[in-house]
């Protein structure tokens, strides 16, 4: 039987939850012909985690459950049938005293992942996956191929955009998370888990971009103590992989400049291996060009998530400023990753991740202009971070 958590007692918790989903599956979700169904995440590398509070165990970790489908997947019916699961189990939860219901319910199209760029998630599944029902066939071409570089860039970027839109800030200076000294409530730790992700995201990046793609915590770090990554770096991973395996308060420092420099080492690897050019420049429209048309995918996917963008435009933001974004980079790039890209380049040069020659606030600029009333790139972040999420990044 695959170990959930590292903890004896969590452990006993999340595998009732895990039971009751896995038996409410199959028959809610036959409409889509499901198959194949995984347990990914954390979870499935035996590495969830949860904290013990006065009212019951808070879960940090999801249980994600992913679910193969042979026909397209609508957006609308997928999420309601995620929520009807959390509805389902909602009882398991209570019975064994959880403060939150972990379960998370995703979808993918098989034929889809033929057509859109696969997170890195679905990568590390296929290598080593967690099988709850169905035929792990399905997950073949997947390991045929492997992880194409731009998602390991795909990965950081999310997590930036993630953290501009939670925390809010979007000032020049850098702002390193800070912890309350005692007595943390539920969204305290939830936010420490949050930057926990961060730190250890940009570590996975790091390692996927050189083709060593592992979903365990503890075999990253192992990876990058081998390779000899910054003592900066291996240190805070090294304190993060202890933290989110059993959480404490308060939580670890994070090295806010160290990250950034992993992300633009990493920006710059992923740009070489997938255009066969030189040094990446940021301040360059074709560099960006060459490093959003690697992502591949096919183009009448391009067109569609551009044209759905245009549509859903973010509040407060013309037509008339979205459609020159669309005209122009729509044969290059798909909306959340030209968004995210350029919410990244802020923020690594902003960090110092950057050096002096590679500053995108120029580019970004002129290329987002009517984005935000203020001028300066630093003072539209937030904006683009709401872009990066409404472009379905």
């Amino acid at each position: 039987m695959h170990v959930l958590s590292q903890d004896a007692d969590l452990e006993a918790k999340l595998r009732h939850l895990l039971t009751a989903a896995t038996d409410w599956l199959p028959t809610h979700t036959r409409e889509l012909t499901p198959r194949l169904a995984l347990l990914m995440g954390s979870a499935a590398c035996g590495e969830a985690s949860g904290v013990r509070l006065p009212g019951g165990w808070l879960p940090l970790s999801d249980l994600d459950l992913g679910v193969f489908v042979e026909g397209e997947t609508d957006e609308e019916r997928c999420s309601q049938l995620a929520g009807e699961l959390r509805d389902a189990v909602e009882p398991v939860v209570a019975a064994q005293g959880l403060l939150s219901n972990p379960v998370d319910l995703g979808f993918a199209s098989v034929g889809l992942l033929e057509r859109v760029p696969p997170r890195l998630e679905l990568y590390e599944a296929a290598a080593d996956p967690r099988v709850l029902s169905g035929d792990p066939q399905v997950l073949e071409p997947l390991r045929r191929r492997g992880a194409p570089p731009f998602e390991s860039l795909r990965l950081i970027l999310n997590r930036i955009a993630e953290t501009f839109v939670v925390e809010g800030t979007a000032e020049p200076e850098s702002v390193a998370p800070t912890w309350r000294e005692d007595d943390p409530g539920v969204e305290d730790w939830r936010r420490a888990h949050r930057w926990a992700k961060f730190v250890h995201d940009f570590g996975k990046a790091h390692l996927a971009a050189r083709g060593q793609l592992v979903a365990s915590f503890r075999q990253r770090l192992e990876l990058l103590e081998a390779r000899g990554a910054e003592p900066a770096m291996i240190e805070a991973h090294r304190a993060w992989t202890a933290w989110r395996l059993a959480p404490t308060w308060p939580p670890p420092p994070v090295d806010m400049a160290a990250l950034a420099k992993l992300a633009a080492e990493t920006t710059r690897q992923v740009y070489t291996d997938a255009t066969g050019a030189g040094a990446f420049h940021a301040e360059d429209r074709r560099a960006w060009q060459r490093l959003l048309r690697s992502e591949g995918g096919a183009g009448r996917e391009r067109a569609r998530r551009w044209e759905w963008f245009v549509r859903r435009r973010p509040g407060g933001i013309r037509k008339r400023a979205v459609l020159p974004l669309a005209l122009r980079w729509g044969a290059y790039a798909w909306p959340g990753s030209l968004v995210t890209l350029a919410l990244a380049l802020t923020w690594m040069h902003r960090e110092g991740g950057l050096p002096v020659g590679e500053d995108p606030d120029t580019l970004i600029g002129s290329e987002f202009a009517g984005i935000s009333a203020r001028e300066d790139a630093f003072g539209c972040a937030a904006d683009l971070a709401r872009w990066a999420r409404k472009a379905g990044a």
